[in-house]
């Protein structure tokens, strides 16, 4: 496609498109259609379907795919990821990155009252 007909997409529409007869994939914000490509990947079907309807730019950097791979990659593309979704998507998780340790160290510290009351309430009860 060229730019000027590529079409923009929603995180939320991409979402849809999650199973072996509808495949899309977020790469680098830009959407790829995979459904027709799954059987050939040379990593098998089931990465793709994992990544189905998802942001997988760090899956597909992480493997280090070839030129050839990218240039590939380009019959499949449909269209670009909404800026304000990027923008969302991302800021979402950031905070929940971000705020990881506070909600673990809540939830460890509600384990250790518990943990000693149920103590304390043993010991008392004898």
């Amino acid at each position: 496609l060229k730019m000027s007909e590529q079409k923009t997409y929603t995180m939320s529409e991409v979402k849809k498109h999650n199973t072996a007869d509808s495949l899309w994939i977020v790469i680098h914000n830009k959407v790829y259609d995979v459904t027709a490509y799954k059987e050939e990947h040379p990593g098998g079907p089931e990465i793709l379907l994992d990544n189905a309807g998802q942001d997988g730019t760090k899956e597909f950097d992480d493997i280090g795919h070839s030129e050839d791979a990218k240039k590939i990659m380009q019959k499949y593309l449909i269209g670009t990821l909404d800026e304000k979704t990027v923008c969302c998507f991302d800021a979402l998780k950031d905070d929940l990155h971000k705020n990881f340790y506070r909600y673990a160290a809540i939830t460890l510290g509600v384990a250790i009252c518990i943990g000693a009351n149920f103590l304390v309430y043993k010991h008392v009860s004898k």
